[in-house]
């Protein structure tokens, strides 16, 4: 519902509220175009298996050991273990292992195979780009914001990490996700005026 004010303050204001919907509308579209290209260029490699042949293939190698086992020995989560052990138990110092456990989930709910890490994967470098273009809606203009996303979507760099088995994507989630320092507080900083002593003049 839309209150009617009369004066110039209650004309702009409805102006400006029955601009804001084509606005967000628009902004929606510029995003899922962004998500859309990135999802096809970041796909070239999604169903390769853990072959050798991606060029951190040592790494995509230990992460997917380490998931089997979470998944064959039932490991708990601070304790995961890699393959080349010896008569150890194999237990390895590695960085938070939120990504190994959940692949190893995601293969208790769907089966074992290989694959299932590198769509995992590629799922949340997806999910990092689209907080990344909402942040980017909030702090830059439209143009300048489309072209950030487009240059995330084709570099060569995230192309490469977005589908390989690696800790990567499930790392940059949280630095952008909503809440302190994410596109919310980055809203309310703009809108919130300076405190009087840091006014000039004053």
């Amino acid at each position: 519902m839309i209150a009617r004010t009369a004066g110039p303050e209650g004309a702009g204001s409805l102006t400006e509220g029955s601009a804001a919907a084509p606005s967000a509308r628009g902004g929606f579209r510029w995003i899922c175009a962004v998500l859309l290209l990135a999802a096809l260029v970041w796909a070239v490699d999604l169903w390769r298996p853990v072959d050798g042949r991606t060029r951190e293939p040592w790494r995509e190698a230990d992460l997917s050991s380490i998931a089997r086992n979470y998944l064959r020995e039932r490991l708990p989560f601070a304790a995961p273990a890699i393959d080349w052990r010896g008569d150890g138990p194999g237990q390895v110092e590695m960085e938070f292992p939120l990504f190994p456990w959940l692949v190893s989930v995601a293969h208790r709910g769907l089966g074992y195979h290989e694959i299932t890490a590198r769509v995992g994967a590629y799922l949340l470098s997806l999910m990092t780009l689209g907080l990344f273009l909402l942040l980017a809606r909030e702090t830059l203009s439209v143009g300048g914001a489309i072209a950030a996303g487009v240059f995330w979507a084709i570099n060569p760099l995230a192309t490469q990490v977005a589908t390989a088995i690696q800790p990567e994507p499930s790392a940059t989630n949280p630095p952008l996700a909503p809440g302190p320092g994410g596109p919310a507080s980055a809203r309310s900083a703009r809108s919130t005026p300076p405190p009087p002593s840091s006014r000039p003049g004053l």
